[in-house]
């Protein structure tokens, strides 16, 4: 749960970070974009802002508790948000890694001395997490409209009543949960060492920014549960607490519900007539060190568990919070443009792929900028070419461009960045909990009109200088092909859990009984989406139209979906190459740049997508722009005589990526469940493989890919209907069909394996071992929706308990796969603490044999079922999510009322169901196990887990 997040190759310029108050962009607006066009034919040549002002209250209560609420009518849908203004330099020296270990315990008080907390938020069917960083630990809960009160209530007791409930016995296999999770970030896998190699070398040891935010094994070892207490009394007060509270609601009817939470938080320990605490001093208020000065001449060098060799240079910065923000996320766009122009990569360049980005921190703030290298590429050079940006990025004549350009990228992001109203609300609570301010937008927009190209360049000057650039070179750390190692003649062991086991305790601690959660009730709550309604136009082309009008921020997504995709050609992947090496002869309506849009598109599986986002006032730019990218697609002979470099470039990599132990154990389980189909290929093949493909079979994917009725389009978001039919009437109905090609789907997915299969993959001297099992299910059709769904629900909820009870994961993560085509499986995938690895994946066996015996306990298979439904209903809420299902229903050609009828078929869930879908997985699991094999082997010997032949 700890945000160890690391930025890839242009970010967005304001990840959805802060707040807006009332405010009209329109007048800020034309600041920052006049003077700034692209004149297309007959189209705006300037962004067209419609004014949107949301509804907002704040209250700062006498406790010092900031509240802040926002009417969001987007989506019938609730987030709460809160944020305490302590993050890990909080941490007592030698307890390093408490404050994002209390984020954990957190989620498991007892509200009311019945249920954890997290249990209670699955009843909602929402979506929820936290995450600690330097400065702030935050929670989030998003779920129906139709929960509020019961958010409500829940928030209370969680700002109140931190650690009720939470006991000694609770403390120590939820420290062991953080334990493994150090491990996976920083072992592993490698992100967490990543960031926390660079602070430690950039930042003295006296500095805040030193430390690791999830600590050291030995700092977690010291913290006692005694400690915890201490921290939670000391940092969770009210006085150091911003809530959030957006969503489709009355204001007033969340101030009610809010008089009616604890005295406590409302008032202070004074009590209604006492005098009022005033908050702690914010994140931005608070002193800050001198910045330190980075004087590290040599390139340092680490070998880690990863993909490819990545070069990362870093600049220390001035502390955020404190009216510079736009400066330094301006100076990394400047820098993302500088690199565009002056590095001109290409196939055979050592530099992949770069970019910048500006990592915001109250205490000294961070400039990254990186580069992926491809294999044997000199990281020296690639340092000194990456510095060299440094001085095109800030020239007078370049810069003054730039400047504009940026100034435009920038204030489109945060529009755009409105809308999601779950990040927004957020971003809205950090920044409020740094400041203690709820006008990020119009700040952040009147910042970027104001801001000059001097500006930046005396920034650059004083901070972004070649001198002051710490710079870190990571490379894979193995060579050799992962050892696989043998055994019997496969499979064997019990399908049962151990004996003596100890079950989750969320059964005994319901409060609700099996009756309470029945299929009446859930006819009655369950809600259908109502896609069958959807508004539904099929152009004179054929191509099939839905659109879907939604209130709220300005923006307007066109998302295009076509059947055809990586497992749909042979060779496998050749899809990819006919996509990356064809383009549009159609240029006729400019870019969508001058605008302020997006065009993007991706293949996928069975499917690619081409997507423009843009403000709705420029729907008809999007429209036409999107036109222009399909209606004239060829494989263009020019560029397609790049291939064999760039299939060269693929191939260095690959050998990289095969090297790792879990693409070895990746593979191993997709050629098991899918012997010998694309399926199993389609994440796997060698681009070798694909120097056979011609310009004439890649031209031929595109004739039969890029055909009007050959999918669909979703027009959605705040738009009129007619406008959209007015105007994709007049350019996408240019788009006629392109003929001819091979059939757009994949061939018929074969049987799966007949016996369980273990393989076992050495990394010697690991601490962890990942597991990989997979099974094959029945074939998904319609009706199976929600069957599917409720295995899903009990597949997790059992296996939560390797987690929770044990600590020997950070998580065990269930997922089934519905492939196109019908196909479908269940994999389980974590990482395991060595000493429990064998008795984890006997327990796991022992959940896949529970689920297809159909004998699941009533009152846990009611609960997990209703669930569903509600995480149904919570999915369902947003625009984009009902846009997918549209499209997905498309281009399986499934009927549009498939998921209408879900609620129905819902109820209709039973036991027998899953036992049904569950068939062809229970004796018949592949297992892949990345680890020691010194210290994992005995283990499973010991359970009777045979292992297969090399």
């Amino acid at each position: 749960m700890a945000d160890r997040s690391f930025s890839n190759a242009r970010p967005a310029a304001r990840p959805a970070a802060f707040t807006w108050s009332g405010m009209a962009v329109a007048p800020v607006l034309a600041v920052v974009v006049a003077g700034f066009g692209c004149a297309t034919s007959g189209l705006p040549d300037e962004p067209i802002m419609k004014k949107y002002e949301p509804t907002q209250w704040v209250s700062n209560m006498k406790s010092g508790l900031k509240v802040i609420v926002k009417e969001d009518r987007s989506a019938p849908q609730v987030a709460i948000v809160s944020v305490f203004g302590s993050g890990s330099k909080a941490d007592p020296k030698g307890l390093e890694g408490i404050a994002h270990l209390v984020e954990h315990l957190a989620f498991r008080t007892r509200p009311g001395g019945g249920m954890q907390y997290w249990d209670h938020l699955k009843r909602l069917g929402g979506n929820f997490n936290a995450f600690t960083s330097h400065d702030v630990t935050a929670y989030y809960t998003v779920a129906h409209k139709d929960n509020l009160a019961h958010m409500m209530q829940l928030e209370a007791w969680r700002l109140s009543r931190t650690m009720d409930g939470v006991t000694e016995e609770v403390f120590k296999p939820e420290r062991e949960v953080v334990r493994n999770e150090l491990r996976e970030s920083s072992e592993t896998n490698f992100g967490g060492r990543m960031f926390d190699l660079m602070f430690e070398t950039i930042f003295p040891n006296t500095h805040p920014m030193n430390r690791a935010v999830i600590g050291t094994h030995e700092s977690l070892t010291a913290i006692k549960f005694q400690d915890v207490k201490d921290f939670v009394k000391a940092n969770y007060t009210p006085d150091n607490t911003t809530v959030v509270i957006a969503g489709d609601f009355n204001t007033d009817d969340v101030k009610k519900m809010l008089g009616m939470w604890p005295p406590e938080l409302l008032f202070g320990p004074g009590g209604p007539d006492g005098s009022p605490v005033p908050p702690k001093a914010r994140l931005g208020e608070r002193p800050a060190p001198e910045v330190p000065t980075v004087k590290v001449s040599e390139l340092k060098k680490e070998k880690g568990p990863i993909d490819e060799n990545l070069l990362v240079l870093t600049w220390t910065m001035p502390p955020g919070y404190r009216g510079d923000d736009a400066l330094m996320e301006f100076a990394a766009d400047r820098l993302n443009l500088a690199m565009g122009e002056a590095l001109e990569v290409d196939d055979d360049d050592d530099i992949r792929n770069a970019g910048a980005s500006a990592e915001i921190f109250a205490d000294s703030s961070v400039m990254l900028m990186f580069a992926s290298l491809k294999p044997g590429a000199d990281p020296q050079r690639a340092r000194e070419r990456l510095l060299d940006t440094l001085s095109t990025a800030w020239t007078t004549d370049l810069g003054r461009v730039q400047t504009e350009q940026t100034r435009w990228f920038g204030a489109t992001d945060l529009l755009l960045s409105i809308g999601d109203p779950v990040d927004s609300a957020l971003s809205l609570a950090v920044y409020a909990a740094a400041t203690g301010k709820h006008t990020y937008y119009s700040e952040q927009f009147e910042e970027i009109a104001k801001l000059k190209a001097g500006q930046v360049t005396d920034f650059a000057a004083k901070w972004l200088t070649r001198e002051r650039a710490a710079a870190f070179f990571f490379e894979p750390d193995s060579s050799d092909i992962p050892r696989v190692v043998g055994g019997g003649g496969g499979g064997g062991g019990a399908s049962s859990a151990p004996s003596g086991r100890n079950e989750h305790t969320m059964i005994k601690d319901l409060v609700t009984s099996a009756e309470d959660y029945g299929p009446e009730k859930i006819k009655q709550t369950v809600r259908s989406p109502q896609l069958a309604s959807v508004r539904k136009e099929t152009l004179s082309n054929g191509l099939e139209m839905f659109v879907l009008a939604n209130p709220g921020a300005p923006i307007a997504r066109l998302q295009l979906r076509l059947r055809g995709g990586i497992t749909t050609t042979k060779p496998v992947g050749a899809a990819t190459i006919a996509s990356r090496f064809s383009r549009s002869r159609c240029k006729d309506h400019g870019s969508l740049a001058p605008v302020g849009g997006r065009l993007s598109s991706n293949v996928n599986l069975a499917s690619s997508d081409v997507t423009t986002t843009v403000l709705s006032g420029n729907i008809a730019n999007g429209i036409a722009v999107l036109s222009d990218e399909v209606r004239c697609r060829e494989a263009d002979e020019e560029i397609f005589l790049q291939l064999p470099r760039w299939l060269e470039q693929q191939r260095k990599s690959f050998e990289i990526r095969e090297k790792r132990p879990e693409f070895v154990a990746g593979k191993r389980v997709g050629q098991a469940l899918y012997p010998g189909h694309s399926f199993a290929e389609a994440e796997f093949y060698n681009p070798a493989d694909l120097k056979s493909v011609r310009r004439e079979d890649a031209q031929a994917f595109v004739q039969g890919h890029y055909r009007p009725d050959n999918g669909a389009l979703v027009v959605f978001g705040d738009i009129d209907p007619e406008d959209v039919k007015k105007e994709s009437n007049k350019y996408l109905t240019a788009w006629t069909q392109g003929g001819g090609g091979s059939s757009m789907d994949p061939p018929p997915a074969p049987s799966g394996p007949s016996a369980r299969e273990v393989v076992l993959i050495d990394r010697p001297k690991a601490t962890q071992a990942s597991i990989i099992i997979g099974c094959r299910l029945i074939n998904l059709t319609p009706e199976l929706l929600a069957p599917f769904d409720v295995l899903q629900q009990l597949a997790s909820e059992k296996a939560w308990a390797v987690r929770e009870q044990w600590g020997a994961t950070y998580g065990i993560r269930p997922f089934i796969s519905r492939m196109p085509g019908g196909a479908a499986d269940m994999t389980i995938t974590g990482a395991i603490e060595n000493a429990q690895v064998g008795k984890s994946i006997t327990r796991i066996l022992g959940i896949v044999s529970e689920l297809a015996s159909g004998n699941i306990e009533p009152k846990l298979f009611a609960t997990k079922r209703w669930d569903a439904g509600l995480a149904f209903m919570n999915r369902f809420a947003t625009p984009m999510a009902k846009a997918n299902a549209l499209l997905d229903l498309s281009i399986r050609r499934w009927p549009i009322d498939s998921y209408d009828k879900y609620p129905e078929r819902l109820a209709g869930t039973t036991p027998a169901s899953l036992k049904e879908i569950m068939a062809p997985c229970v004796g018949k699991e592949v297992l892949a196990i990345v680890g020691d094999s010194a210290s994992i082997k005995p283990q499973l010997e010991k359970e009777g887990l045979k292992l297969a032949t090399k």
